[in-house]
């Protein structure tokens, strides 16, 4: 190839002619660490001047400058994407007072110069309206002609110096529904508190300006946020559901609720300390790791119900549409449920297949008194050479939520899981369903959900008649009924009214059977633990033995006056 830096130089020598470079400026802009704006402002300049000046010397300059701007557009998105540092966006009301006035004076510049040009230069006006038409003439038309044109485009950009209504409402509000304003509040937060804990005087205007939204829209935003974490859980999803209300409508209601008295606004805490009470409102590892499953199971249902609709067209769109209403359903926000998320993806991880999960958070809770975040910190320091992938998207998170696909298996399962009940109970006849549940999933690792998902299948198949359970079990035994889908078949059934849920037996009048499985498992359990004990013991009788043999034999040489074995003398 061609040497650069010997281009630079000019001259060859003698091994050869001299190469002149002639891309050092495409290169330059190319390597630079800041690209500016001011070439591309320049190029359009030129252009524009050159078409309001001189347009009526060949019209098509026009058209073809409009080709020219449509591929020059694109040519700079390739550029910008595949060539150039990404450069750090800056939100700006305008183009600048400087280009604003350039390009204003070549506006009116080139009315004069057409309004003469037409008039006085050519021969236009007498060649095709007015034969007999004098020199002088010819300037006073052109300066009339000027002047009405000069003042026709003066009052058209008095008259749309403002924006029209739906661009300033736009501009007001850029977003749509209430639940993304809640969203872009919260994001906000985050922000302001990575921010804090870095520089405690942090501006506002810097977090925005970040985050990239307009300082009103954001105190908009968190007032929104304020007022919705003060909500009752119904009526906060209620809003959040709304696609009718407007962001407007909602900062209004809460504008008149503060002055009636009926909701005092706090504001936003000033300090790191502060903002973290309102960021990790769930310090308990223990909460935390539940809502991280639920929330994964809010999602995986709302996917397996709606997985036909594409929001905007885009995947990413429509996965971050699904995370969302995931979240309003368990009552927590976005970066939240990254924390929770990332928790259950750690215990799971660190427990392994078939682990209890339960033991592990209760020694996390031991080992961190400070709960989630000094946990999370931890997690982070393990994970800095990688390890995590991620939260997986919804229709990858069936085999995760529910380890027994198998809806057979699972309606099996519920026997099992209703005789532990049941053994619980015995012990204590105050514990109520959701306490028995709890007991059961610390027992078998298992998760509550997956517990309530078991029994009401079992309910469910038990309830219906002969000819329709036969269907339900050959379907599950082919596989053609998996667990998850039955229990959502289950719950819209119950939405719908099409069964009637009666909850779990009374165990006063009712006794689960024993069943096999269980004391299969039991048994197993129990050979497990002897073999282990008896391994232990006899660990411990070999050590035992060679410490006795030993001290008989130093005894011996000892009492013959022999060394030991590593050469130093008995008696010392």
């Amino acid at each position: 190839g061609i040497d650069i830096e010997a281009a630079k130089g000019g001259s060859g020598g003698d091994d050869g002619p001299s190469v002149v470079e002639t891309f050092s400026p495409a290169r330059d802009e190319i390597q630079s660490d800041s690209p500016t704006t001011a070439v591309e402002f320049v190029e359009v300049m030129i252009q524009f001047g050159l078409i309001s000046m001189f347009g009526a010397v060949w019209p098509l300059a026009a058209l073809l400058a409009f080709i020219n701007n449509f591929f020059e557009i694109r040519m700079d998105i390739w550029k910008f994407c595949n060539f150039v540092r990404r450069p750090l966006g800056e939100k700006a009301p305008n183009i600048g007072v400087f280009w604003s006035v350039i390009f204003e004076l070549f506006a009116v510049a080139g009315i004069t110069n057409h309004c003469f040009l037409c008039c006085v230069a050519s021969d236009t006006m007498r060649e095709y309206f007015f034969h007999s038409i004098t020199p002088l003439e010819r300037f006073f038309a052109a300066f009339c002609a000027e002047n009405v044109l000069l003042l026709i485009y003066f009052l058209i950009r008095v008259g749309s110096s403002g924006d029209v209504d739906w661009i300033k409402q736009k501009k007001r509000e850029p977003l749509r529904f209430i639940r993304d304003a809640y969203r872009a509040g919260c994001a906000l937060r985050e922000r302001r508190y990575r921010m804090v804990l870095t520089n405690p005087q942090t501006p506002f205007a810097r977090v925005c300006q970040a985050e990239d939204i307009d300082e009103s829209a954001a105190q908009r935003y968190l007032k929104v946020v304020r007022y919705l974490d003060r909500c009752l859980p119904a009526a906060r999803m209620e809003h959040l559901y709304n696609s009718t209300s407007t962001i407007q409508s909602l900062v209004n209601t809460v504008s008149m609720q503060t002055r009636a008295g009926t909701w005092a606004d706090p504001g936003e805490r000033p300090t790191a300390a502060g903002l973290l009470s309102e960021l990790v409102p769930t310090t308990n590892v223990r909460q935390s790791y539940i809502i991280g499953k639920r929330v994964r199971e809010a999602a995986y249902h709302i996917w397996s119900t709606k997985r036909n609709v594409v929001v905007m067209g885009s995947r990413a769109a429509t996965i971050m549409s699904i995370r969302q209403f995931a979240c309003i359903q368990e009552g927590c926000t976005m970066p939240q449920a990254e924390r929770y998320c990332r928790l259950v993806r750690y215990v799971d991880r660190s427990s392994g297949a078939g682990g209890e999960p339960w033991y592990r958070l209760n020694e996390m809770d031991e080992e961190n008194p400070l709960g989630l975040m000094q946990v999370l910190m931890q997690i982070a320091d393990k994970e800095t050479e990688g390890g995590d992938d991620g939260e997986p998207i919804p229709s990858e998170l069936g085999p995760l939520i529910e380890p027994i696909m198998d809806a057979k298996l699972a309606y099996e399962k519920a026997s099992v899981v209703r005789r532990r009940m049941y053994e619980k109970w015995v012990h204590d006849k105050n514990m109520n369903t959701e306490d028995m549940v709890l007991a059961v999933c610390e027992e078998t690792g298992a998760f509550p959900n997956q517990l309530y998902r078991y029994l009401s299948i079992k309910r469910y198949i038990d309830d219906q008649d002969e000819r329709k359970k036969g269907e339900l079990l050959a379907a599950a035994a082919a596989g053609r009924k998996r667990t998850l889908d039955l229990a959502i078949e289950v719950a819209e059934a119950v939405r719908e009214g099409g069964w009637r849920d009666p909850g779990e037996p009374s165990f006063h009048d009712y006794t689960p059977p024993v069943v096999l499985d269980d004391i299969a498992a039991r048994a197993a359990a129990a050979a497990e633990w002897f073999w282990w004990w008896w391994w232990r013991w006899r660990r411990r009788r070999r050590r035992r033995s060679h410490s006795a043999n030993s001290t008989r034999l130093g005894m011996r040489r000892r009492r013959s006056g022999q060394s030991s074995p590593n050469g130093w003398s008995s008696c010392l």
